[in-house]
């Protein structure tokens, strides 16, 4: 079974199923392979983490209007990690394959959907906090050390890119902050859905607990504004 503890470029990171019944199928999974599931409301609907023996599975949740008004059935979806979407996006057109959803924005990273050139669905995924910002550098390394994880590798592929000698002089690029602003404790919630949090077991909610009287005292009104980078590249064709 895999774990989903470090993304690693190229690998696949995370599967989830949509589902027109999603109460249905977590119990038909839990009693197929003994799964168990947590509820993690959010502002798009609730969001179910599954899991067995501390070690996070895949997730659940309700078909989106948009898959169902498609007349998509239930399916599942994997994803996999591409440190740099744009690239990975147009290598995919490149290729022959058929882009269902641009990289877009959702939650704490970017996401986009390809088919490739045979039919099969897919889903590439990528994000970044803004390290910046004092109070989030300062609470990532709390928990990074409550949990024994250094943490991903930095993704510098914006720099990358406009060192290339192939878009010398036709790319631009612009970072972007940008933050959403929620409780407290809907941030609590959404640290234990972290795979390196959640694969502590049962320490995991101390953990998050300790965390979150720390951060309670940190914005005494009881609100974060969770800080994210986004790159903008901008090209002009070639004259």
């Amino acid at each position: 079974m895999p774990e989903f503890a470090k993304p690693v470029p190229g690998n696949f990171c995370w599967t989830e199923v949509f589902l027109e019944d999603p109460a249905r199928g977590k119990g038909f999974y839990g009693e197929l392979f003994g799964w168990g599931s947590q509820e993690m409301p959010g502002s798009e609907g609730t969001y179910t983490m599954l899991h067995i023996g501390g070690k996070l599975v895949a997730g659940a949740s309700k078909m989106p209007p948009a898959l169902k008004k498609a007349g998509a059935p239930s399916h599942w979806l994997s994803h996999v990690f591409a440190t740099n979407p744009i690239e990975a996006v147009n290598k995919a057109k490149a290729l022959g394959a058929k882009i269902i959803q641009e990289p877009t924005r959702v939650g704490p990273g970017t996401v986009s959907m390809i088919e490739d050139p045979t039919g099969g669905v897919l889903a590439l995924w990528w994000n970044r906090h803004d390290l910046s910002v004092p109070w989030f550098a300062r609470h990532q390394q709390r928990l990074f050390a409550a949990c024994g994880w250094a943490g991903h590798d930095d993704e510098a592929w914006a720099a990358q890119l406009l060192a290339g000698p192939r878009w010398h002089s036709r790319v631009a690029t612009v970072e972007i902050p940008w933050s959403r602003r929620m409780s407290v404790d809907d941030f609590g919630r959404n640290i234990m859905t972290k795979s390196y949090v959640f694969g502590m077991g049962e320490r995991a909610p101390d953990v998050v607990a300790a965390e979150v009287d720390e951060l309670t005292r940190e914005h005494p009104d009881g609100y974060v504004d969770e800080p994210f980078s986004t790159y903008a590249v901008m090209a002009r064709r070639p004259s």
